[in-house]
């Protein structure tokens, strides 16, 4: 009926809107543009068009309105002018604006804040003649009713067919406060590392992305020298395959102990390192942080120990007195093997487990010896009787002192 009588007063609609309904009762959607027609003699014969299905069409529109107002991002439409025809309930809430404030009689530039307002203006008649050179995601500052400015990010297109720009805009500001947390936070970091006195080294696989002032320092480079270069080319030769296991094992989650290499400096100075990796989970790939710690003066002081000991060893195996270690409880914990002529044990073992005042012929010897001890620190040939395990008397001097861990 509606259709008819508006056919009756204009004599013809075009891109009509109509629901029919098919054979089964669906209906269907069409537009048409039809109107009257007369025979020769200009007498009214009926009414001819042409339906178009739309139904699909509609089926879409319903999916992008429901997408405009529930998506829960302000979003709007404005012309081609920048007038504003269309914002969504999300829009309404976050800016402060009513729809009947905004639709139809603000403008986009309006809403935006003034630094950045020129250059939206731009982006908007540039995006009219080649798109394809203007980027569509972009952050900007915008103004809401009360006047406060916000950081925002929006995303633009003109919608297919029309002149018309459809964006959405996203709050930043928390965003750009935690980059610029993290700027800071990396800066100190940055002085950090390169303040420490240990030598810090980030690789990816083999290949160093990052070095401190002191590991460049220790390699004899600049950082941008060593950046790009291989882990392995600053170690020693016969640390190369254990490098590339470790970095293999620590890319399958294996923690990995502290260990020492051998490097090589550019003065061909060979340095013991002791090395403190772990991956970095933030990163995707392969990545090592490594702290390496020059432990070369280290090394040489337990070489040098070492050979003390040795030497150590080899007097206190050839020299014919009786020579000890025990606890002030007097449990033997070392003895040479003098002692074992002097005591009447042939085995080491079977003499360890004896406390050496059980040799004492006179327990007061003993405990007058550990009064001047504790009293002057050492004794020098103190006379003392010992008796060993065949019962024979062993007159001797001690000199004994006290030592420490």
């Amino acid at each position: 009926k509606r259709f008819l009588a508006d056919i009756e007063k204009t004599g013809s609609v075009v891109n009509y809107e109509v629901l029919l309904k098919k054979q089964d009762g669906t209906p269907l959607t069409v537009i048409t543009s039809s109107h009257k027609y007369f025979d020769q003699d200009g007498n009214f014969q009926g009414i001819e068009g042409i339906f178009r299905d739309i139904t699909e069409r509609k089926q879409t529109e319903a999916l992008y309105e429901t997408i405009f107002e529930k998506l829960g991002i302000p979003m709007l439409i404005f012309e081609e002018d920048m007038g504003i025809s269309r914002v969504n309930a999300e829009f309404e809430h976050t800016f402060g604006y009513t729809r009947s404030e905004i639709e139809g009689k603000m403008k986009w530039p309006s809403l935006i804040a003034e630094e950045d307002r020129n250059r939206m203006i731009q982006f908007h008649s540039l995006r009219r003649k080649n798109a394809a050179n203007l980027p569509y995601s972009y952050e900007f500052k915008y103004l809401l009713k009360n006047g406060e400015v916000c950081d925002g990010s929006l995303i633009v297109t003109i919608i297919p067919g029309t002149k018309k720009s459809l964006v959405s805009i996203r709050n930043i500001t928390d965003l750009l406060t935690t980059r610029t947390r993290l700027k800071n936070i990396e800066k100190i970091m940055n002085q950090l590392l390169s303040q420490l006195p240990d030598y810090v080294i980030i690789h990816e696989g083999e290949t160093i992305m990052y070095v401190n002032n002191e590991g460049a320092r220790l390699m004899g480079k600049t950082p941008d020298e060593i950046i790009g270069t291989s882990v392995l080319s600053f170690a020693a030769p016969e640390y190369h395959e254990l490098l590339k296991q470790y970095i293999i094992l620590r890319h399958q989650g294996e923690d990995i102990k502290p260990y020492a290499i051998e490097v090589t400096t550019l003065a061909g100075d060979r340095r013991w390192l002791e090395v403190r990796s772990a991956s970095l989970p933030v990163y995707t790939t392969n990545t090592t942080l490594a702290v390496l710690t020059d432990i070369t003066e280290r090394k040489k002081a337990e070489e040098a120990l070492k050979e003390s000991e040795k030497k150590y060893r080899t007097i206190i195996e050839i020299i014919q007195e009786l020579v000890y270690q025990a606890v002030l409880q007097g449990n033997l914990t070392m003895i040479s093997p003098g002692g074992f002529t002097l005591t009447g044990y042939s085995h080491p073992e079977a003499l360890m487990k004896h406390n050496i005042a059980e040799f004492y012929v006179n327990p007061i010897e003993r405990k007058q010896l550990l009064e001047t001890l504790e009293k002057d620190g050492k004794v020098t040939d103190y006379p003392i009787t010992l008796v060993d395990k065949k019962g024979k008397i062993h007159h001797v001097t001690a000199s004994s002192h006290y030592y420490s861990d």
